[in-house]
């Protein structure tokens, strides 16, 4: 049973996952709330960001949040219904 991925500078597991994309860009106009995706991109790393202690740091082994990645991340059962 994995308990998944921790803080490594406080070892607390409340943390967010950020999926981060390279070769996206967001257009922003004047006058406009929100930004149109003008291109896509593709996914190139995953971050964690701990709500504890505000540490950001980049989570190896993962790129994307597909497949086993959420299982291994947050541990197991981890989003399963």
């Amino acid at each position: 049973m994995s308990k998944g991925r921790k803080c490594p500078k406080c070892g607390s597991r409340n943390f967010s996952v950020i999926e981060v994309w390279r070769g996206m860009t967001i257009e922003f106009m004047r006058g406009q709330e929100e930004g149109i995706l003008s291109s896509d991109g593709e996914p190139y790393k995953l971050e964690g960001c701990c709500f504890n202690c505000g540490y950001l740091w980049t989570l190896r082994g993962f790129f994307q949040m597909y497949g086993d990645a959420r299982e291994v991340i947050f541990g197991t059962g981890e989003g399963k219904q």
